[in-house]
């Protein structure tokens, strides 16, 4: 599993939010999906409840995930009546005030620098973080991220004339990066130029991509004049920031391999540059999705799949939701007050993992309360994102 780590030398206490409702649970009923029912005030059949969860070492597994076809691996565990708390304090476990977090509940992070299994890329001891003072290193690979600004990125272009004739002897190789530089130099005033812009660098997908909720996101989901601001004025700086990947990324990205135990650090200046390209979707081989393609078994980059037409029939406000989300992170770091902090990705490597089910390790502290909010009760405390389903 990959953690993100936040480099603030934050406490070992973790928050998560577990929301319940009465029609979620009545779903995952309905599908035959193992779930947890925690009742922390009143009935999950009449109103929601919200469980605010503090630990310090963690805990066991809590949900056991469908296999691909919606059927449970084990049968479900019986429906338990819920539990009458109201009379009681909204908490249980270990008091907040005995558990302890923030900087002081964990000793200092080592000094930060690249070693064999850790990659830093920008000068450690910089403030604001600031990239290493070398030029580009072009490192073309099967372990680093193949960037776009890549003097081996080439990508074919038009018909070229045989000389003295009218004949066409094919498309001709050129640095794709120039072909982003000159699409993106270009005013772009709409979503349909955005998209021609987009498919001017990725023409062998001009019959295969599609652009449908990027359009209806623009022309129907937000007003005139939010449209106008972020073409007029969000979407140059995007592209300013985009463009700036020779000067933010000097050195080569590692990829983080299945069963290799490594580290990436990187500035959140260098990881909203990675992320404008890809939502102008400038990353060359990521696109292919058949077995055999290079990056196969890593996921895609580029957002072209977030543009694309959404089948069911919540999925164009879904994508429309999303798109909100992103602009919005786009927004922030393309402004003066831009996020100045690092991120350090780290792949674990379990050689013999744990049987959850068997184990007999004892909780460690655990405050359980369902009052409060990640912002405020949450403040100073680690928080830890469950993104795996099978966690």
């Amino acid at each position: 599993h990959e953690e993100l780590v936040s480099r603030p030398d934050e406490g070992a206490v973790f928050l998560c939010t577990l929301q319940w409702s009465a029609r979620a649970r009545d779903e995952m009923e309905r599908k035959g999906k193992r779930y947890v029912q925690t009742t922390l005030r009143g009935s999950l059949g009449s109103a929601s409840a919200k469980a605010l969860c503090l630990a310090r070492y963690g805990s066991p597994v809590l949900f056991s995930d469908s296999s691909e076809d919606g059927s449970s691996a084990e049968p479900s565990p019986p429906h338990t009546p819920p539990t009458d708390t109201t009379t009681g304090p909204p908490w249980r476990g270990t008091p907040l005030s005995q558990i302890s977090f923030g900087p002081s509940a964990c000793p200092p992070c080592p000094a930060l620098r690249t070693t064999a299994t850790h990659v830093v890329l920008f000068r450690p001891h910089s403030s604001p973080p600031q990239p290493h003072l070398s030029p580009f290193t072009d490192t073309w690979d099967a372990h680093h991220v193949k960037l776009p600004c890549s003097k081996h990125c080439r990508y074919p272009v038009g018909g070229a004339s045989v000389e003295g004739g009218g004949a066409s002897e094919g498309p001709r190789m050129a640095q794709k990066w120039d072909l982003v530089c000159a699409a993106l130099g270009r005013p772009i005033s709409s979503s349909h130029q955005l998209a021609d812009a987009i498919l001017s660098y990725n023409s062998r997908y001009a019959r295969q991509w599609r652009f449908d909720c990027l359009h209806s996101y623009f022309q129907e989901h937000v007003g005139g004049e939010e449209a106008r601001s972020f073409f007029g004025s969000l979407l140059p700086r995007v592209v300013e920031l985009a463009l700036s990947m020779p000067r933010q990324l000097t050195h080569a990205v590692p990829l983080l391999r299945r069963q290799e135990p490594f580290s990436l650090t990187i500035s959140q200046q260098q990881a909203a540059c990675l992320l404008a390209n890809a939502f102008l979707c400038t990353f060359p081989s990521r696109n292919a999705q058949h077995p055999a393609a290079e990056f196969s078994q890593f996921p895609s980059i580029n957002f072209n799949s977030l543009f694309a037409p959404q089948p069911s029939p919540s999925g164009p406000t879904l994508c429309h939701h999303k798109l909100s989300c992103l602009l919005h992170y786009l927004q922030r770091v393309t402004s003066p007050s831009a996020p100045q902090g690092t991120l350090t990705f780290t792949r674990k490597v379990l050689q013999a993992p744990p049987t959850w089910e068997d184990s007999a390790t004892p909780l460690g502290r655990l405050h359980v309360s369902s009052e409060g909010l990640i912002e405020d009760e949450g403040q100073g405390m680690l928080q830890v994102d469950f993104a795996n389903r099978r966690v």
